[in-house]
């Protein structure tokens, strides 16, 4: 599950997925290179990797980032192909 919602500049993002290691960094240095700033996050990775961020767009690097967009970036950065469903 990649879900991503977004309010006004802030935007939520909630992952669940198998383990993967090496999984955790990509994830943050792709959140940083979609102009992304965490705010908040809780990282578990008893079971499955899962990760819920609230984030918000970098002041110097503003601009409209579409929630599927990220969503998809997301899903590929974590080595699932090409598209999410």
């Amino acid at each position: 599950m990649f879900d991503v919602e977004r309010r006004n500049n802030d935007t939520i993002i909630s992952i669940c997925c198998a383990t993967k290691p090496g999984l955790l960094l990509p994830t943050l240095n792709t959140l940083e290179a979609l102009g992304l700033e965490i705010q908040k996050c809780v990282i578990s990775g008893f079971n499955d990797f899962s990760m819920q961020a609230s984030c918000s767009e970098v002041a110097e690097q503003k601009h409209f980032l579409d929630r599927e967009e990220i969503k998809q970036t997301l899903f590929r950065n974590a080595g699932y192909g090409r598209k999410c469903l």
